[in-house]
């Protein structure tokens, strides 16, 4: 409809510039002495005047053959015609500019149309700009619906096979002897053991309690960590058996030197990629937590979509990588065309979570002039998603990250993706994230439930109050 609106304007808007082009013509056409005598062949009442001094003046060029100036009749047609001409005069010179005044009054007029059809296609141009915000906004609203409503019905579907499992394992229950008091003992005495019993548990179970409390200081549950917290907690991911033994094995990845990488880059290039563990084969619950923290993460800006992080931890080993990694297969089943980035050049730990080789990554664009094209790598299981490995250890991680290649290449994936992810090493100490986060949209900070030292927490919430960190929300593992 805009698009025909806008052809509509400019069909109309050459037919003004037409019809401008022709009365200025007119116009300037009036202005010279041949446009006077055209337009004045038009006018009725200056020409019948002009046909009378005419006449009389033939008849003044006939009598004066025949009769002497001084003659009355031929003096007499001399003062008709002298009186004439003025007339004449003035009725041509009211008769052009009354002509010229309708040429101006109509030239401004035309302007004035112009001038409207310029503002609305200046309007239809403005709208149009908005037409793929206004798409990407009801496709996104399209999704967030689709995955409320599977949600919604996979809670519902839930409920309802417990409900029936519930009633098939209830079971009628009679009594089918009476209890038998032991004669031995009296119910003075049962009482008595009862009541010593209760209190040497209760004595026990406060020691131990205490006890663990003093030894232990990690925050035990979700509920304690977003009191304690001041940004906002985007989710908990429950970590399944099969998560925490690959997070067991991805805390010893190995990584190739930079002198090796060298080596390696002289040669042939390994580009066999195995597929990444599949991503349906954890519990509901863990996919579930996965699609509510992006949801949640989505929403943070209510204006705009997010469309690069930077996901960090206040300690190594708190399960960053992996909340990274399944965020990347989580945003990328949303339809999203999303990278993952490993920008932990200190302890890499994508290319084992996703069983690539590290030959080169990361470090190998900011170092060389290897082209990009030739360090991403695509997972055969999820087209949209796309991997850089961190690549080669280089000796000083922090001079790579803060280059102005490195803003280069963040700026050049943000246009080219629809999501960037970029896993970092932890922040308390390091000052990878404070390098990485100012040209992203923020951080996201994971914690570790009943492991995170809480003391380290509250340290780090001190250390963030200084950094210029942007921290989108904090999501937990458990």
């Amino acid at each position: 409809m805009l698009d025909k609106q806008a052809n509509s304007l400019a069909e109309a808007r050459q037919n003004i510039n037409l019809q401008l082009t022709q009365v200025r013509n007119q116009l300037s056409h009036l202005q010279s002495d041949n446009g006077k005598t055209t337009v004045l062949n038009t006018a009725s009442l200056y020409q019948k005047l002009l046909d009378q001094v005419t006449e009389l003046n033939s008849q003044i060029a006939t009598e004066s053959t025949i009769l002497q100036d001084a003659n009355p009749k031929l003096q007499t047609l001399k003062e008709k015609r002298d009186s004439l001409i003025p007339v004449l005069q003035q009725e041509g010179q009211r008769f052009l500019s009354v002509r010229e005044a309708e040429l101006k009054t109509q030239l401004q007029s035309l302007d004035l149309q112009s001038n409207e059809i310029a503002k609305l296609e200046t309007q239809v141009a403005q709208q149009r700009k908005q037409v793929p915000i206004l798409a990407r906004r009801y496709t996104e609203i399209q999704r967030k619906l689709q995955f409320a409503n599977e949600s919604l019905n996979r809670f519902l579907s839930t409920r309802e096979n417990l409900e029936i499992q519930i009633s098939q394992t209830e079971l009628g229950w009679q009594l089918i002897q009476p209890p038998l008091q032991p004669s031995l003992v009296t119910a003075s005495s049962r009482v008595r053991n009862l009541i010593i019993g209760f209190f040497i548990s209760l004595a026990a179970g406060i020691g131990v309690a205490l006890l663990l409390e003093k030894i232990d200081n990690s925050y035990h549950s979700v509920i304690k960590l977003k009191k304690k917290i001041n940004f906002p907690l985007l989710g908990n991911v429950p970590f399944d058996n099969e998560v925490k033994a690959l997070q067991s094995r991805t805390s010893k990845s190995k990584f190739f030197p930079i002198k090796i990488f060298n080596s390696l880059l002289e040669g042939s290039q390994d580009t066999d990629i195995s597929i990444a563990q599949e991503y349906s084969s954890y519990s509901t619950e863990f996919l579930d937590a996965l699609r509510f923290l992006y949801t949640n993460i989505q929403q943070i800006k209510p204006d705009s979509q997010v469309r690069s992080l930077v996901v960090s931890s206040v300690t190594p080993g708190d399960g960053k990588s992996i909340v990274a990694f399944y965020l990347a297969q989580t945003a990328t089943a949303m339809g999203l065309r999303v990278l993952l980035v490993d920008a932990n050049l200190r302890q890499p730990m994508v290319h084992n979570l996703a069983n690539l080789k590290n030959l080169w990554g990361l470090s190998s664009l900011l170092s060389t002039n290897l082209p990009v094209s030739e360090v991403i790598h695509k997972l055969p299981s999820m087209e949209q998603l796309s991997l850089i490995t961190a690549g080669p250890a280089p000796d000083d991680p922090i001079k790579l990250l803060a280059s102005e290649k490195m803003k280069q290449l963040m700026a050049d994936f943000q246009d080219d993706y629809d999501l960037v992810i970029y896993d970092a090493p932890h922040f308390f100490g390091l000052s990878d994230v404070s390098v990485l986060s100012p040209y992203t949209d923020g951080v996201l900070m994971v914690v570790r439930v009943g492991k995170t030292d809480a003391s380290v927490i509250e340290q780090a919430l001190d250390y963030l109050r200084i950094l210029p960190l942007n921290i989108l929300g904090v999501v937990s593992n458990s």
